[in-house]
């Protein structure tokens, strides 16, 4: 029997998002400018949002906008470890099967607010 890991099982940390950046492959990553948002983000969604998987459509939830077009690398880390998006997700990255595109879809990403990019 296959079981699939989920970050909520794990409970991933910020030392562990590098590991999961790493897990992205393809091409136009854009790793140096999504990890550029890697701390932010972390202390955003550790911190100060008010938002959880469990909480994603409560109206009273925080909301987070990302922007910076090449960005999703290190925001898809944050949203796996956090529990938002599989862990599971993160190799596909990019690919034309792949929730996780180049630019953050709402419609396919739990936890994004916008598509943006």
């Amino acid at each position: 029997m296959t079981t699939t890991t989920t970050t909520v099982e794990r409970g991933y940390g910020y030392a562990d998002l590098p590991g999961l950046m790493g897990l992205m492959s393809g091409d136009e990553k854009h790793g140096p400018a999504a990890t550029s948002t890697l701390d932010a983000l972390w202390v955003l969604y550790d911190r100060v949002l008010r938002v959880t998987p469990e909480r994603a459509d409560d109206p009273e939830r925080d909301r987070f906008l990302l922007s910076k077009g090449h960005g999703p690398m290190a925001y898809y880390a944050v949203l796996a470890a956090k529990g938002f998006v599989p862990v599971d997700w993160l190799p596909g990255f990019g690919s034309y099967q792949s929730p996780l595109g180049h630019h953050p879809d709402r419609v396919l990403v739990p936890g994004a607010e916008i598509g943006s990019g």
